[in-house]
């Protein structure tokens, strides 16, 4: 069965959740986040904004938070979809002269160390124009890969066939996902790049 990654209306931002706590302030906090599913890995770098107004007044809002200590639980969800389940492997904060302190969490779910992903491969349409944004394809020596910048599909993972439209006879066709990374910034707000052959 394939599925269509036509136009929807998604949340303009995910929501976070620490040990299968939720904290919606999270979500309006957010600066940036990088959900990168390689071979053999998925690791998620996510900013959120660190100062403002808290219970002791204004000033740092996560730096000496234990709820971000390493070890912990951190999922990413977007709706009902998980976009990202891990482990935080590490804490970082940024200060600059120029903006507020913010702080990065690095969390890490590794694929090696928990044998074959409990997942049947999924099948989408997208089509160029709509869903589908930007798109790069190669064909060399009969074989085609590319890279592509779509509307955020959270459920999208390696693996999985992608059925492409609307490039023309030649490049129409499906395509195996080989990296998927789903990102977010302030400019772009959320969005899917994926690599394919």
């Amino acid at each position: 069965m394939t599925d269509k990654w036509g136009p929807s209306i998604n949340a303009a931002r995910p929501t976070f959740a620490v040990d299968g706590t939720a904290n919606i302030q999270l979500a309006t906090d957010l600066q940036s986040l990088v959900i990168l599913e390689t071979q053999g890995s998925i690791n998620c770098d996510v900013t959120f904004n660190n100062w403002g107004q808290s219970s002791s007044g204004v000033g740092f809002l996560y730096t000496d938070n234990p709820q971000f200590d390493p070890g912990k639980q951190f999922q990413v969800k977007l709706g009902n979809t998980s976009m990202f389940s891990g482990v935080i492997s590490g804490i970082s904060t940024i200060q600059t002269q120029h903006s507020a302190s913010s702080i990065c969490i690095t969390s890490e779910f590794l694929l090696r160390s928990t044998g074959t992903r409990l997942r049947v491969p999924k099948s989408w349409e997208i089509t160029y124009g709509q869903s589908l944004r930007e798109i790069t394809i190669g064909h060399f020596l009969g074989k085609k890969s590319g890279q592509a910048v779509a509307g955020v599909n959270g459920s999208l993972h390696i693996g999985d066939t992608v059925n492409i439209k609307g490039v023309g006879a030649r490049f129409n066709g499906n395509y195996s996902v080989s990296e998927v990374k789903h990102l977010f910034d302030m400019q772009l707000g959320l969005r899917t790049e994926f690599k394919f052959r």
